[in-house]
């Protein structure tokens, strides 16, 4: 139920958001005398899109033949859409200070699991569940807030609809996108709600949370990243370029380490996370673990579509992966349920990464066959693992995959270090 609900939710905060987190940041990486100018716009364009898309979201929650405690904990989780006008992650992605916004994270993070483990005792407290992630997310998005307001800027808002006009322009092709995203990555966990039986949703959705769990890295360095690459953009294409190509190679590396890793402890992980009742989930996230194999791999293509001006291409790219994705979700998930959900989000995470690739290379041209080698890894590792499924095997590769992967990642801090020395 609750995953189901956050997936529903997902849809209204994209609508409220609308990429505006991507163009702001990306603006005020560009020309910081212009933050409080970006900071006015995005909120009071978030303002007015958080009481409408609140509004649609309770007409659409009234309407659904649901009962009334799933109508209950949607009506809760849809709540956290106040928190978006208010959130200024996006001012500390734009001035690289991304500690803060992990700090928030976390905090909210540490304050949901908290709140469950003393109020949350069964079933009949799923409301409370659906609550305590809100209320959390509300605490720690108004201390980061405040922390803005004594530290770094004022916030006016100012109905401008010139600058209004300007950043809705830049913003759809990046909200659409994560509309899209949202599509690849919510759907069939939606779908499989009103196809299938709730308790076949909570062991997808127990594998979904590992696999979101495992994306933190990757989401962190995405991140990160952005800004550099827009000031590069702007300043120095030598050093993009360097940039990029050390960063996909780094990102291949960790993400067969992941995959694998994984992919062996599947059950194991299962076990731990959610206990020995939501066994079957393990088989899912030996599926699901793969599309991280791409989705690590876009950890540079899609914020260099950004930085570069580019989102019209990467809102192609995405659409392109869920049409893919909700196409197979209905042709699969009758027949083969949380199986077939999954191969259907490897299909879209295959599109995506195919096309966001050749956007890249039309930028950035790389020196080197880099999907090639990504082919020839992955052929190999996952020939081993099936022709040798042993766990000893399975360990020693692992190991060697970490070694070769800490060297890169020394090899790529101090490549990035030197980069952000010359521009900043």
């Amino acid at each position: 139920m609750l995953g189901f609900a956050a997936a529903f939710v997902g849809y209204f905060s994209i609508m409220v958001d609308f990429g505006t987190q991507t163009v702001g940041s990306r603006e005020i990486a560009k020309d910081r005398s212009n933050m409080e100018s970006v900071v006015g716009s995005v909120i009071s364009y978030r303002s007015m899109t958080c009481g409408l898309g609140f509004t649609v979201y309770c007409v659409v929650v009234a309407l659904l033949k649901e009962p009334i405690l799933v109508k209950v904990v949607l009506f809760i989780s849809g709540l956290s859409v106040f928190t978006i006008p208010f959130n200024l992650d996006f001012v500390f992605i734009g001035v690289e200070k991304m500690g803060f916004v992990a700090t928030r994270v976390f905090g909210s993070s540490v304050l949901t699991l908290i709140g469950v483990f003393l109020l949350v005792h069964n079933l009949a407290d799923v409301w409370i569940a659906a609550g305590i992630p809100v209320f959390s997310n509300f605490l720690n998005t108004a201390w980061l807030f405040r922390y803005y307001l004594k530290r770094i800027g004022r916030v006016r808002i100012l109905i401008d609809f010139k600058a209004l006009k300007h950043l809705l322009l830049q913003s759809w092709p990046v909200g659409l996108s994560a509309l899209m995203i949202s599509v690849y990555y919510n759907m069939d966990t939606v779908m499989l709600g009103f196809m299938r039986s709730k308790e076949e949703v909570g062991l997808y959705t127990a594998a979904y949370k590992i696999i979101y769990l495992v994306a933190l890295f990757q989401s962190a360095v995405n991140q990160s990243i952005f800004p550099t690459l827009s000031r590069l953009w702007e300043s120095n294409r030598e050093k993009l370029r360097l940039m990029v190509e050390t960063s996909m190679d780094m990102m291949l590396l960790v993400s067969a380490v992941v995959t694998i890793g994984v992919f062996d402890l599947s059950g194991l992980v299962i076990r731990l996370a959610f206990g020995s009742h939501f066994g079957l989930s393990s088989n899912v996230l030996r599926v699901l673990i793969f599309t991280m194999s791409f989705v690590y791999n876009e950890t540079v293509t899609a914020p260099l579509l950004y930085a570069t001006g580019r989102q019209k291409r990467h809102l192609i790219a995405v659409s392109l992966g869920a049409l893919t994705n909700t196409l197979l979700n209905f042709l699969l998930i009758p027949q083969y349920g949380m199986f077939g959900a999954a191969a259907a989000t490897i299909a879209a995470e295959v599109v995506v990464f195919t096309m966001l690739y050749i956007y890249a290379r039309r930028i950035v041209a790389s020196s080197g066959f880099w999907a090639l080698r990504a082919a020839v890894l992955y052929s190999l590792v996952l020939c081993v693992t099936v022709v040798l499924p042993s766990l000893l095997i399975s360990t020693i590769l692992l190991v060697g995959i970490i070694t070769i992967g800490l060297f890169a990642f020394r090899k790529f801090m101090n490549q990035f270090t030197a980069i952000r020395t010359v521009v900043s």
